[in-house]
């Protein structure tokens, strides 16, 4: 893109609310957008929905001002037949505002007109997401079936990306946007939290599931020796953020304990590999389907103000596949 990028990011919502013209012009007149970062799946609130901060934020000038139940799913027509290899296909948002609404088929005449451009915004995680109002519950059935499995064997809260059903459901949700509409590109936001990520929030580390084994077994990883690393440090932080004292202080114990279980540090290494490998995929999807789509990766904050998740990202390297 030559011309200068002023882009939002924007849910069906707004739209739902204050009518398809009347959101463009607001944008364009107001504020110079020309590019339309538009959620189209999603479980989250941020994405889809009417402003989650409201109580801090307060409400702005336009718009219907208070809160909106979303339960999520995606906001587009049915298009079954990119979807015959995978087992997730019921997905669509049941909300009653949405119901037989297709965002896109709404948004992108108005935006042609006005000469804007539309990319339909996607991100990881699609479903729970601490601060991002995330739906109470997702009915989509199999779901369960492609969970990730962490350090103590329990089911967690999230797909695991390496389960082969669902990353091919996510190839053919990328194909579905890129085939079906008059886009301009995809936005495709990488916010899914390593094994490092996890421990630091409190979460015990993962994934463990069966795909994931196998993934370790050939990325040189052993995985019962990742698994106890991933036990035993989950333990220390559970410690530590409880205030309990250590001899040698928090610090000096938490290093003492990465350095005597260098597995996690190969674990989080292959799945930051491994994490990249899906950006690459997806870029690759996108140009096979039409080599002028624009691909774009979010600048996640954490990737900057995090030292240990920025030595992990270097952004040159995304010049490959973005």
């Amino acid at each position: 893109m030559n011309e200068r990028f002023v882009g939002v990011q924007i849910g069906p919502a707004s739209f739902v609310d204050e009518g398809v013209d009347a959101v463009l012009d607001t944008l364009q007149e107001r504020v110079g957008v020309n590019v339309i970062l538009l959620g189209t799946v999603s479980w989250l609130g941020l994405k889809i929905g009417r402003s989650i901060s409201w109580q801090i934020d307060g409400w702005p000038d336009h718009g219907v001002p208070e809160p909106l139940e979303v339960q999520g799913g995606s906001y587009l027509a049915d298009h079954p037949e990119f979807y015959r290899n995978t087992s997730i296909t019921n997905f669509r948002a049941p909300d009653e505002a949405m119901r037989d609404r297709d965002i896109l088929e709404m948004v992108i005449p108005g935006a042609r007109a006005r000469g804007m451009k539309v990319i339909p915004e996607l991100m990881e995680p699609l479903f729970k997401y601490a601060g991002h109002g995330s739906a109470n519950t997702v009915q989509i059935p199999n779901l369960v079936q492609y969970m990730e499995v962490d350090c103590l064997g329990r089911i967690g809260g999230a797909p695991c990306l390496e389960n082969p059903d669902y990353r091919t459901w996510w190839h053919a949700l990328i194909e579905d946007h890129c085939r079906s509409y008059d886009i301009d590109g995809i936005m495709w936001c990488n916010e899914r939290r390593s094994p490092l990520d996890q421990l630091v929030t409190g979460m015990a580390p993962g994934c463990f599931c069966r795909h994931c084994l196998a993934s370790m077994g050939a990325g040189g990883v052993d995985p019962e020796a990742a698994r106890r690393a991933c036990s035993l440090l989950h333990n220390y932080f559970r410690k530590a953020r409880a205030g309990q004292h250590f001899t040698d202080g928090a610090l000096i114990t938490g290093l003492r304990t990465f350095f005597d279980n260098p597995e996690f540090l190969l674990l989080e290494r292959h799945w930051v590999r491994r994490n990249k490998d899906l950006d690459r995929e997806l870029y690759g999807l996108v140009k096979w389907c039409d080599p002028a789509l624009e691909f774009g990766l979010n600048v996640w904050n954490r990737n900057h103000f995090n030292p240990f998740r920025k030595a992990q990202w270097p952004w040159a390297e995304t010049k490959d596949y973005a």
